[in-house]
């Protein structure tokens, strides 16, 4: 891995963003990666089909956590139909690296949860 995306990846891990709880959200999921023990819950606030709320909890191993944090930064203001159409190859080069294939399900764990979001709307 390049040094510069080891930051990139070090720096999300350490202060990730968007982490915690949003009020009122409208959907939200909860997947884990048994594997290695990744565990992430994620909530989306949507209003008139766009993000405009977004937040995720949970632990997991460094590339898990910074692969969330930075996904959950770039779908704030989406449509949720083009959040809905973010493939693995969009989120592996938002975070910039290419994982060996024993931690590419660390990687896409956050994008699963995502998907699985999407599908579970919330009653309020």
């Amino acid at each position: 891995m390049d040094s510069i995306y080891q930051e990139v990846i070090l720096h999300h891990y350490k202060y990730p963003k968007n982490f915690g709880h949003i009020h009122k959200p409208t959907h939200a999921s909860h997947k884990n990666n048994p594997l290695c023990g990744d565990d992430i819950s994620i909530e989306i606030g949507a209003e008139n089909g766009t993000v405009v709320r977004v937040g995720f909890t949970g632990s997991g191993c460094a590339l898990a956590t910074a692969s969330a944090s930075i996904l959950m930064e770039h779908i704030k203001g989406m449509r949720l139909n083009d959040v809905a159409s973010l493939t693995s190859e969009n989120l592996l080069a938002l975070i910039g690296v290419s994982p060996s294939p024993s931690r590419l399900k660390c990687a896409l764990l956050p994008l699963e949860v995502l998907h699985s979001t999407l599908s579970h709307p919330l009653t309020q």
